[in-house]
């Protein structure tokens, strides 16, 4: 018995819909009617996050003993959760406090490229899509505030990927509006994922300092972070 004509090609194109579907959930979930967001892996992509230092490498440090490697790992793990919860695969560089450091690395440049090292390694290793590593600030003077997202100077994907996240950054309640800028790091420019590096505030402003601590910022930095991605992903 033949299969009726329209019977195939609805068959055929039961896939282009559902793709349709996820992409109008996708773009629905990002602008700006709720705070839910829905990531869709077309295609197997794969997230990496990274929190910034850890182990040795604490980062910037306060003088009420506040380590930005902390601060970094408990937002990576927020937007984790924010991906995963809506079905994307999600990779961190770190899971706790620790470092790479290869046995025999000498010198502060020479520690840190291997730590940075291992970490491209597993972000290669799991074929990741984009990669965004997060990050809190300081400076000398305490009146600098808001996050800023930085991407590889050339790079056009990582441009867009840090346009992206900065714009819903911008949205946060309280927000300096800063923009997204060119920048070098080590580690934007030795992959070639799309990849950023996210300044999440300034340790260095006594009022952003706190708000950092704060589990409802932190939770909207999340959000705005995995809603970048999401807009992002949607557009490639």
């Amino acid at each position: 018995m033949h299969e009726p004509l329209w019977g195939a090609k609805i068959r055929n194109l039961a896939p282009l819909l559902v793709l349709a579907y996820m992409a109008f959930m996708l773009l629905t979930a990002c602008g700006g009617v709720s705070n839910a967001i829905l990531v869709t892996q077309v295609g197997g992509s794969v997230i990496a996050i990274d929190p910034g230092h850890g182990g040795y490498d604490p980062g910037a440090i306060t003088s009420q003993g506040l380590y930005e490697k902390n601060i970094n790992l408990v937002i990576a793990q927020k937007v984790k959760t924010q991906l995963e919860n809506t079905g994307a695969k999600v990779i961190l560089t770190r899971e706790d406090d620790r470092d790479y450091v290869a046995d025999g690395a000498r010198g502060k440049k020479k520690r840190k490229q291997t730590d940075l090292d291992y970490r491209l390694g597993l972000i290669e290793q799991a074929n990741a899509k984009i990669l965004v590593s997060i990050h809190v600030n300081a400076v000398s003077s305490g009146t600098k505030s808001g996050a800023e997202t930085f991407y590889q100077k050339g790079a056009e994907q990582g441009k867009v990927l840090a346009e992206y996240i900065q714009n819903e950054l911008r949205q946060v309640p309280t927000m300096n509006k800063r923009i997204a800028k060119p920048g070098e790091f080590y580690l934007t420019r030795k992959t070639k994922t799309p990849a950023v590096i996210v300044e999440l505030g300034y340790l260095s402003n006594p009022s952003e300092r706190v708000k950092l601590q704060q589990f409802w910022y932190q939770d909207e930095l999340a959000k705005a972070i995995a809603r970048g991605i999401a807009r992002y992903l949607a557009s490639t």
